[in-house]
This record gives C-alpha cells, structure tokens and sequence, in this order.
C-alpha cells in the first residue's frame, strides 16, 4: 500500500490536504483524512494496518495515528511544548519515533531543541532517546529494533549517528558529502 499526501486548492482559494491510501500501484486510492491544515509524513505500521503521520490542525505539529480501516480510531500522540515531526515505526509496530522539541531558556539563548523520541502505543510510555543541545532529527529504526539512525549537527554540520538503544553507544557515520538526506 502506499500512503501520500495531495494538496488541492477547493473555489475560494484556499488549500485542501488529504491523507490518502492507494493499492502499491496507485489503483484505488481512498481519502482517509481531508483538513484545511497541513498533513505530513505519513507511515505505515509495519503490518500496514495503522499510519503514524503529522498534523497541524491544532494550531501546531502534531503527531497522530490512525487506523484507516476503522471509523473513530485516532491516536493524539505525546506532544512536549514545541513541534513533533519525522514519525517512523518500530519493526514490531508497537511504538513510533518521533522527533520532539522543547523549549529552552538560557539567558541570552532562547528557543526549541529537537531530540528523538519513542512512544509505546500499548504501555502510552513516552521514552526520550537522545539528549544534546544540536538538533537531533529525521530517526528511523534498525531492521532488528535494536538501533536507531538520525541526523544531527554535533559537529556543527549534519551528519548522521546511529545509536545502540541497549548499550547506549552512539557511533557517527563517517561521510564526506556536505549535503545529506535523510537517514
């Protein structure tokens, strides 16, 4: 299945966004979401029958996940004091990363930090995953679970780190290119 988003402007001017599911080929596609807000990132749960995605209807980024199939099942996720981004699921489809900001006050330094987080839909346990003053972003899980791969500026420009979520070791990619994509 695939799982995207469209924009569409409706006769006053004013854009429209849909969470939409297709077949994997594009055939049958269905409207799961229609808002006048922003609708980012969607993905699907492992098992494909949950999407995890971003919303601004509430004034902010948020995140959300949804059954597509059933009527009613919508799931605010955690939210700290700033905006969510970059959901991605566990390979076991019982938790979501996120990217999470908070709000900071250092005297002359005033603003938002993003670091990885993962929320537990069963246990609704929210475990905070890096912690550092740069930007932590864009987190995926390794196939096993055991990992998690994100970008981040620690060393002033983006680089990408894998962390072990066992042994806490963090280790940095070693790339040469200045511009890098996601994880």
């Amino acid at each position: 299945r695939l799982a995207y988003v469209t924009v569409s402007e409706n006769s006053n001017n004013q854009k429209i966004y849909r969470l939409q599911i297709s077949d994997s080929d594009g055939y049958n596609p269905q409207t799961v979401i229609k808002s006048s807000k922003p609708i980012l990132s969607p993905s699907w749960s492992p098992n494909q029958n949950q999407l995890a995605y971003i919303s601004l209807k509430n004034g902010q980024a948020e995140g959300f996940v949804i059954n597509p199939f059933e009527k009613n099942s919508e799931i605010k996720l955690p939210k700290l004091d700033g905006i969510a981004s970059d959901p991605n699921w566990h390979p076991d489809g019982e938790s979501v990363l996120l990217t999470l900001s908070k709000s900071y006050d250092q005297g002359n330094y005033k603003g938002f930090n993003q670091d990885i987080y993962s929320y537990n839909l069963d246990s609704k346990k929210l475990e905070r995953l890096t912690t550092h003053p740069s930007n932590d972003s864009e987190a995926n899980y390794s196939p096993d679970g055991r990992s998690i791969v994100f970008s981040s500026r620690r060393n002033g420009k983006k680089q990408i780190y894998i962390k072990n979520l066992k042994t806490k070791v963090l280790y940095r990619v070693p790339l040469n290119s200045p511009h890098l994509s996601d994880p």
